[in-house]
């Protein structure tokens, strides 16, 4: 179970099925990537004379490509990639409160709960359309999908584009409020995947 839904405060399981018919990014097993770079190589070490050299310029470019799936391996959850630091505002508070605490902090996105449960998340765009004075009970919408900590980033990209949500809640599996991930948070994910992977 990967994703979760609340209405009202109360969790069930959130069936969604990833569609094997886009694209996905395959990570190429590290001696794949290096055979990709075996010509290149080929080319540099028929420069060098000296045995040792080929060989350490060898040994080098599979050290560099193993780093670079590993950094990448280990990055492919939500408990990679999420911000840690997550704002909430208590369901009684008003929209103006809430308002207030966007710009305090910077943010677009508001975790609203009730004493210490989930009940919704607030985006900036629908505070602009709300009275100042209305409580936010009233404001946030009953039904809420979240994630697990545990969960694929990919999967939190296909769910983020079909459900057409910009922040997602994420949760351990305790279904405690442990970090809120972004468009901006897929967006720093991939802008950091080399072109290796394109």
């Amino acid at each position: 179970m990967s994703f979760i839904v609340s209405i009202q405060g109360q969790f069930s399981p959130y069936i969604y099925k990833v569609d094997t018919s886009t694209k996905k990014i395959q990570m190429a097993e590290p001696i794949k990537r290096v055979n990709e770079f075996d010509d290149a190589l080929e080319m540099e070490l028929d420069k060098k004379e000296d045995s040792h050299a080929k060989s350490s310029i060898g040994i080098k470019t599979y050290n560099q490509q193993e780093k670079t799936y590993q950094r990448l391996k280990k990055k492919n959850f939500a408990r990679d990639i999420m911000s840690k630091q997550v704002v909430s505002i208590q369901n009684s508070c008003t929209v103006e409160e809430a308002a207030r605490l966007m710009q305090e902090h910077g943010f677009r996105h508001l975790i609203v709960m009730k004493q210490i449960e989930i009940i919704g998340i607030l985006s900036a765009e629908k505070l602009l359309h709300q009275k100042r004075d209305a409580n936010l009970q009233n404001v946030v919408e009953e039904k809420m999908i979240l994630g697990l900590d545990s969960t694929r980033v990919s999967d939190i990209a296909h769910l983020m584009l079909d459900e057409k949500i910009n922040a997602l809640p994420i949760l351990d599996a305790h279904h405690k409020l442990v970090g809120i991930i972004t468009l901006t948070d897929i967006l720093k994910f991939v802008v950091q995947l080399p072109d290796l992977y394109f």
